[in-house]
């Protein structure tokens, strides 16, 4: 039986496509698989993450780009065969380490998270960490010792500024920490307090503050933290303080407090005292009165603090001025 011409194109065309078909299936390789690597764990220290897995890499793996999520949707490609990744946090302060922490390990199809804290015995790690900036460049330190710390834990505090990114060519020269030298102790010894002076930090750029402790009974958490020392500034009394008396009045003239970088006139209120009256939320450097005469011995002391939108620390009058005296 003679088959038609049309049905003879048609059994062909479809012995060409069944035959392309299994030459196809029979070349396409196979589909690369991304694992994820195994034994993962995490290593917190003061502003470091290291994180490690087992070197059982296979060759597609090294091939294939690897990422790590940190906290605060910080992303970072890892080298998968080198068998482990430094995160530096201070690098550029996105976040601190003691309360502990957890990232995401991708390969693009599968995810992993991991929890991690800081090694040591809990809550022996340094507690309430209050930092205070006197007479323009002295910071002040302060801390509790961890509830469950033993009598003879001894804690260091270190800080480091992290400056600009166009600042940092070689950002491994920046990872300097500096060291305090002039410690508070208690009763027992401790080191509860620093005190240092800031004269190579910049006010306006973030800190990081670590305290790190040892005991010889067990091992000690670190605490972090990281401030700016804008914001914990407690202002100087005004200067140059001047009064003059005219038949009707007293007028008392001041300069702002000297401060770490120079501020404008409007980030200052002013309260001023004379003899036991005082009178607050002053804006401006002079004040005058008319209740006095200038046969009268007055007393008059000036005090300044912060506006609100100039420091968060406004709240916070500094001491009052040595008292200026004035008439018989």
């Amino acid at each position: 039986m003679m088959l038609q011409p049309s049905c003879l194109v048609f059994f062909i065309t479809l012995w060409f496509s069944l035959e392309i078909a299994c030459k196809a299936s029979m070349t396409t390789p196979e589909s690369k698989v991304f694992p994820l690597p195994t034994n993962l764990k995490i290593h917190l220290y003061p502003g470091i993450i290291n994180v490690t897995w087992d070197c059982n890499i296979t060759k597609a793996m090294e091939e294939h780009t690897y990422q790590i999520e940190f906290q605060h949707d910080t992303i970072e490609s890892i080298n998968i065969s080198k068998c482990f990744h430094e995160h530096f946090v201070t690098d550029h302060l996105e976040f601190t380490l003691h309360n502990g922490m957890e990232l995401n390990i991708s390969s693009g199809s599968e995810w992993k998270f991991v929890k991690a804290i800081p090694e040591g015995k809990s809550n022996t790690a340094a507690e309430n960490l209050d930092c205070k900036v006197y007479n323009v460049s002295i910071v002040n330190c302060s801390w509790t010792v961890g509830r469950e710390a033993p009598k003879d834990t001894q804690y260091n505090l270190a800080f480091r500024e992290t400056p600009h990114e166009s600042q940092m060519p070689n950002p491994k020269q920046n990872r300097v920490y500096v060291p305090c030298k002039d410690y508070r102790t208690d009763s027992f010894g401790r080191q509860v307090g620093c005190v240092w002076k800031a004269q190579n930090i910049s006010f306006n750029v973030s800190i990081y503050v670590q305290l790190v402790g040892s005991s010889n009974e067990t091992s000690i958490q670190f605490f972090d933290e990281k401030i700016r020392l804008n914001h914990f500034v407690i202002l100087d009394p005004p200067r140059n303080i001047h009064m003059n008396f005219s038949s009707t009045e007293l007028q008392i003239i001041w300069e702002t407090p000297e401060t770490y970088s120079n501020m404008e006139n409007h980030c200052f209120l002013f309260s001023v005292k004379i003899n036991e009256d005082i009178k607050d939320g002053i804006s401006g450097n002079s004040y005058k009165t008319s209740y006095l005469h200038s046969h009268e011995k007055v007393f008059v002391s000036v005090r300044a603090k912060w506006k609100r939108f100039c420091s968060d620390n406004y709240r916070i009058w500094s001491r009052w001025s040595d008292p200026h005296i004035k008439g018989k």
